[in-house]
């Protein structure tokens, strides 16, 4: 199997875990597409609906409750706390749903995958093709990442019974929780609970990264490989964040409006998972815990992420962790030839060729960019430190903007 071994350097932030959940302000992008159903000077509830993404119609919910103010750029809605928060209670539980009831609650709570791109998760299960395995991700697979870790510690139950409900809903035969092999928290945790679920079971998976890339997961628990999405072989795959939130949703009747963020790195001052609100701007929790000076702020994992925006950047669903690394004066040098870019590409395309014909659509057409999933194995195996990844992204983009 393609893949590198990692460093995992979890240790920082497994033991450490605090919530932010009353900020003084959240920011929620929106975009010129969306429709809007508030107005500057409304004042709005926590979990009211403010408006509707039209890309996947899903609901635009406050996080907070206060004063809303759409910014002049109608670029985000800037809602300033006025600290009455709603407290969620547990809803009486039901012996069974139907179908047409998961997925509107699935859709009307905001949920979206929460390990990855953000694709709304009531699309994935109103699917007309059967169901036959819900794969659920937990292998956290890039350096420092804890807070699924951390979800599934805190809400084993939860999420197991949640599991549970999905299957039974949509007659999935069996799902398969899949963590890193010589995870021994996590291990015990859910064998010790799942035992009880005869159709659910917990899998290790090689400590290689990207083991964590949906395509290889498939891969690799399946035996079997898919042309654009999962569900062509019956598959679903959720991050178990996601799983959780879909939980909050059941049993409480709660939108998606808060999630778990790893905040760690060597330059971190107080490393930690931290529930906080979406749309919590990034810059206002390092200020509580605290960063070293000359670092380098990561959004992300250091794999696949990008330097934080202090300015611009908030907490969305898809944010799984901030990092704070040492800087490091990086200097590339000529490409070598050595091919392990190409060896090691899970994607199985040429970096350096894509890179050395980024601006020749041509030639591009034939070398595949679109298949990158910005792991960024190219860049870190690298001897000669070129940076591959972003100049693959630049020839992804142009090619993705040609076909529009």
């Amino acid at each position: 199997m393609i893949g590198v071994s990692l460093k995992k350097k979890k240790e920082m932030s497994m033991q450490c875990f605090e919530s932010y959940l009353q900020p003084e302000d959240v920011y929620l992008p929106i975009t010129r597409e969306d429709k809007i159903l508030v107005k500057t000077g409304d004042l709005v509830k926590e979990g009211d609906i403010l408006g509707r993404s039209m890309k996947y119609d899903l609901p635009i919910r406050s996080s907070i409750s206060g004063r809303v103010q759409i910014s002049s750029d109608a670029s985000y809605i800037h809602i300033q706390n006025n600290g009455e928060e709603i407290t969620y209670t547990k809803k009486k539980e039901k012996k069974n749903y139907t179908k047409e009831e998961i997925l509107s609650l699935l859709k009307e709570a905001g949920i979206c995958g929460m390990g990855g791109a953000g694709f709304p998760t009531y699309i994935k299960y109103s699917t007309k093709e059967k169901i036959n395995t819900l794969i659920v991700n937990a292998v956290a697979c890039e350096p420092y990442i804890t807070s699924d870790y951390v979800c599934i510690l805190k809400h084993t139950n939860m999420i197991l019974d949640t599991i549970s409900i999905l299957m039974q809903t949509f007659a999935i035969k069996e799902c398969v929780i899949a963590i890193k092999a010589k995870s021994p928290l996590l291990k015990e945790a859910l064998l010790t609970r799942a035992s009880a679920y005869k159709k659910i079971k917990v899998s290790e998976v090689p400590n290689l990264y990207p083991m964590g890339w949906e395509r290889a997961l498939v891969r690799y628990l399946k035996h079997t490989d898919y042309k654009n999405l999962p569900i062509e072989k019956g598959i679903v795959v959720n991050n178990v964040s996601t799983i959780y939130a879909i939980a909050e949703a059941i049993f409480y009747q709660k939108p998606l409006l808060d999630r778990i963020v790893t905040f760690s790195g060597e330059n971190m001052k107080k490393p930690c998972n931290v529930k906080v609100k979406i749309g919590t701007k990034i810059s206002t929790i390092l200020e509580k815990i605290g960063v070293c000076s000359k670092s380098t702020l990561i959004l992300g994992g250091p794999m696949m992420g990008r330097e934080l925006d202090l300015e611009q950047d908030v907490i969305l669903p898809s944010t799984t962790s901030v990092l704070a690394l040492p800087s490091k004066e990086i200097e590339e040098s000529p490409c070598i030839r050595c091919g392990k870019c190409t060896e090691n590409c899970p994607s199985k395309i040429s970096p350096i060729l894509i890179r050395e014909n980024k601006e020749n659509e041509e030639v591009l057409k034939h070398l595949n960019p679109e298949a990158c999933i910005a792991c960024g194995i190219c860049s870190y195996i690298c001897p000669a430190k070129i940076l591959v990844k972003e100049a693959v992204q630049e020839a992804k983009d142009r090619m993705r903007g040609r076909k529009k």
